[in-house]
């Protein structure tokens, strides 16, 4: 089933973390100014979307974890390293990591649209199947 979801891009340091905090943390704070987690598929879906990914940009799926092959929680990063080198790659997903302040993290905007105040960073529009 096709979803849009509204997504908004933030550094670690956009949500108060100064140095840097656990990635539980970062949820925390996402959490209390309004923003959700992603869905997993959000992450490959953006990989399609984003062909035209600045080359050195990193971004970080805000999501639940899941299970990759070693079976450590693992949370989806959308990195472009080289010209043609896009990339969808796993990130240490466990909730004590400590993610650094410049880390920045693709959340999702809520329906209900209560978030207008949190409009004026970078926000990207995709659909999940």
């Amino acid at each position: 089933m096709k979803t849009d979801v509204e997504l908004v891009l933030l550094s670690a340091a956009d949500l108060g973390v100064e140095s840097e905090s656990s990635l539980a943390d970062v949820y925390k704070r996402a959490r209390q100014v309004g923003l959700e987690l992603c869905p997993a598929e959000v992450g490959p879906q953006l990989r399609l979307d984003y062909r035209n990914q600045p080359l050195g940009e990193v971004l970080h799926i805000a999501m639940q974890p899941v299970a990759m092959y070693s079976k450590e929680p693992t949370i989806f990063v959308l990195a472009n390293f080289s010209p043609n080198g896009l990339l969808l790659l796993g990130s240490d997903g466990r909730s004590e990591f400590m993610v650094p302040s410049t880390f920045r993290f693709v959340f999702a905007l809520p329906t209900d649209g209560h978030l207008e105040a949190m409009r004026d960073p970078e926000i990207v529009s995709t659909s999940s199947e």
